[in-house]
């Protein structure tokens, strides 16, 4: 498995727990989102990354690739735009409160 950073094996270990509840809505981006978004992206896209709740650039061109959109990394308009079409979010190519509330609804429900 490919990882975004070098974190603390204790907290990789809870961070990568499958068992955990699902996501409490928040409307700023945490690493338990980025961690059910990383276990979504393996599992319904085979990814192969190291759930760590890091939103680092393996995790950003998987999410990327999930989308069909160019795998630059970069989390621009274009990427944000088809991820808010992705989760049913309104398309105005700003992540904000928005987005995330609908992604961690689509990461809740395995629908991503």
């Amino acid at each position: 498995m490919s990882t975004d950073l070098q974190i603390d094996p204790t907290l990789r270990a809870f961070v990568a727990d499958e068992l955990l509840p699902g996501l409490d809505l928040e409307p700023e981006w945490f690493w338990a989102t980025c961690a059910a978004l990383q276990r979504a992206l393996n599992k319904h896209y085979h990814a192969g990354l190291t759930v760590d709740g890091a939103f680092g650039p393996l995790t950003r061109k998987a999410l990327q690739r999930a989308l069909g959109v160019t795998a630059d990394g970069v989390i621009g308009p274009v990427t944000v735009k088809a991820l808010q079409r992705h989760v049913g979010a309104a398309v105005d190519g700003q992540w904000g409160s928005d987005t995330t509330r609908h992604l961690q609804l689509a990461l809740n429900a395995d629908r991503f």
